[in-house]
């Protein structure tokens, strides 16, 4: 994919400081999926999305229920969740389809090194899912 395709890899943080996060957006800006871990810095996290791509063909998919009516997708290593969904589909199909897209999307994608300082509530985090929950079926070991 080329950088003018626009999907690119956003840090932000809720404030100054340590915590970074990153999250990947189309040329819309439509939240296509993020990172689970807290970074120390954008240097940090910028290491982090490259070593991410560099194994994406190593990260195990899984597609979570949310609620009665959506789905999430992460993608693990070892196990351990390290990216979601940017939001919830209201079908499995689709959120199949939006895991593929980040897939598609993400190895050609811009990685910014500017730092979005932002409060919205939107991006503290991701709805929490306890991934331990017996319903969801996960394998043992999965934190």
């Amino acid at each position: 994919m080329s950088p003018a395709s626009g999907f690119h890899f956003q840090l932000y943080a809720p404030a100054l400081g340590p915590a970074v996060k990153w999250r990947l957006l189309s040329g819309n800006n439509r939240d296509m999926g993020r990172g689970v871990l807290t970074y120390r810095g954008a240097a940090e996290c910028t290491a982090g999305i490259t070593e991410i791509l560099r194994r994406l063909d190593e990260l195990d998919p899984m597609f979570v229920p949310e609620g009665s009516n959506s789905w999430r997708w992460f993608l693990r290593y070892k196990g351990e969740p390290i990216v979601t969904s940017g939001h919830a589909y209201d079908r499995k199909i689709r959120c199949k389809e939006g895991h593929e897209q980040f897939l598609r999307h993400a190895p050609g994608a811009q990685i910014r090194d500017d730092v979005v300082v932002s409060s919205a509530r939107r991006w503290a985090t991701a709805s929490v899912i306890d991934l331990r929950d017996p319903i969801v079926a996960v394998e043992p070991g999965l934190r």
